[in-house]
Formats: structure tokens, C-alpha cells, sequence
């Protein structure tokens, strides 16, 4: 994690380690922290990519459970979608309505 003023950047953030992040989210707050978790979201057309660098990921079909399970636990979301403009749009969509 990266500490932007008091803003605090999640990285390698996935569901596996959502147990963690919980933890992570209670002490941040506690400290009066903001967290801003960076969300890679896989699609069909970048998933070759993202096996390759070994980043934790949603799939796009999961982005918006997956957001519902966090969302009381950060103070916004950073989405990526790399080389799938349209999965980007499709992923910032479902965040946006949750």
C-alpha cells in the first residue's frame, strides 16, 4: 500500500484475500484513513495479459458481487481494464450502480 496524504492505495487487492483487506479497512479507519482499493477486472480480451503478470483480478461477470462485498469497506474504487476499452466502460457501469 501506498499512503497518499490520508489516503491509503490497495494494491494486489482480489477476492482471495478479502479477509485481509477487512482488517486492513477496520485499522485504517480507526486511524481515520480512507482506502481506495485498485481493481483489475479480466476480460476475454485481456486475460492472456494478466495470467502472464500474475496481478489478482475479477472477472467481469463477478465485478459486481465483488463490489458489493466491499463496498462498505472502502471509500471508493479504482477500476482497470487493460487493452479492453469496452470491458473499462462495461466494469465502470457496474460500479457505478452499486
Amino acid at each position: 500500500m501506498r499512503e497518499i496524504s490520508t489516503s491509503t492505495l490497495c494494491l494486489d487487492f482480489s477476492e482471495e484475500n478479502l479477509d485481509k483487506f477487512a482488517k486492513v479497512s477496520e485499522k485504517a479507519k480507526s486511524l481515520g484513513k480512507k482506502l481506495y482499493p485498485y481493481v483489475i477486472v479480466a476480460t476475454e480480451r485481456n486475460i492472456d495479459l494478466l495470467s502472464k503478470i500474475g496481478q489478482p483480478y475479477v472477472t467481469l461477470d463477478r465485478l459486481e458481487l465483488f463490489l458489493t462485498k466491499i463496498k462498505h469497506l472502502v471509500n471508493g474504487i479504482i477500476v482497470s481494464c487493460p487493452k479492453d476499452r469496452r470491458g473499462l466502460i462495461k466494469a465502470l457501469h457496474a460500479a457505478k450502480t452499486i
